[in-house]
């Protein structure tokens, strides 16, 4: 079900701005932000090679490598039903690949079963409900730290009340997670992840349902844990949010890695091939071969 249902519809890459008239974003355009990462000095944290997989016999994702970097954050874009979700699935090995390996620290988890490969990849699936079992949101924030977390019931306990009193959800702590908005459940997926600390963080859209406030929120979590030489991959579409927190974009198109490159380079890529729906407002390129930029 949690398959069949992983692109599901009734979601959108979307935020509302808080406020009439504020809560604005200013986005910081590609040329102004360092890159913080150097490739030539690290070994990757995740590297996938010549990947595939699908459902029922039938391979979505053809032939997908890429490696992830200690401290990055990765976009992952693509048209719907372009390979985003199964690419998420596979990692996590809920998909199980036809073909192609997957290294996390250098280790073949191809293989590795989900529940051990839980312990060091994170997942936040597109929609909340399937990741939502307990009957009220402070068991539910708990519930993966009890089982893949070294720390003790008590820093567990610690741990979550100051998660949830930052994203906003500890006067909900005593209520059914079922009860919470869509983006309070967001949230609260996300809270869960966060507080067993895993290496890497795969996201799926975790923006919907965010207005500007919380989404300051959430990009400052993933800054941090960034910060810790965790690495997150993250399907997003707000071109604002990729230029402003991310180093590299992966653009899928038909199963296939059409892009992957750093942030300024991947919007003049598509630019040339007119993927205006991914570029942020006012990104132009001015004649062919020249650099892009904001007019």
């Amino acid at each position: 079900k949690i398959i069949s249902e992983s692109a599901s519809s009734k979601f959108f890459p979307t935020y509302v701005p808080a406020g009439k008239g504020g809560g604005k974003i200013t986005w910081q355009q590609p040329e102004e932000r360092a890159c913080a990462i150097q490739k030539k000095e690290k070994a990757p944290l995740l590297s996938v090679e010549k990947l595939c997989a699908g459902y029922e016999g039938r391979d979505v994702l053809h032939e997908i490598s890429f490696s992830a970097y200690p401290g990055e954050t990765l976009a992952v874009m693509g048209d719907n039903g372009s390979g985003k979700s199964t690419l998420l699935l596979s990692l996590l090995g809920i998909l199980k690949p036809s073909r192609g390996k997957i290294y996390l620290n250098k280790e073949d988890i191809t293989d590795m079963k989900v529940a051990r490969r839980a312990r060091l990849m994170g997942l936040n699936f597109q929609n909340p409900n399937h990741q939502l079992f307990e009957n009220t949101v402070a068991r539910e924030a708990k519930l993966p730290s009890l089982f893949l977390s070294k720390d003790s019931p008590e820093e567990i306990e610690c741990k979550v009340d100051q998660l949830l009193t930052e994203f906003g959800l500890y006067r909900y702590k005593d209520h059914n997670p079922f009860t919470l908005s869509l983006g309070e459940k967001k949230r609260l997926a996300l809270v869960s992840v966060l507080a067993y600390s895993p290496l890497v963080l795969v996201l799926d859209e975790p923006l919907v349902g965010q207005d500007s406030g919380r989404l300051d929120l959430l990009m400052t979590a993933l800054q941090k844990h960034c910060a810790r030489g965790g690495v997150t991959l993250m399907v997003c579409h707000e071109p604002g949010v990729v230029i402003s927190c991310c180093q590299r974009i992966l653009f899928l198109g038909e199963g296939k890695l059409l892009i992957d490159a750093a942030v300024p380079e991947a919007l003049v890529r598509l630019a040339q091939m007119g993927r205006e729906e991914y570029l942020p407002m006012g990104y132009k390129l001015t004649t062919p071969g020249e650099r892009g930029g904001f007019k």
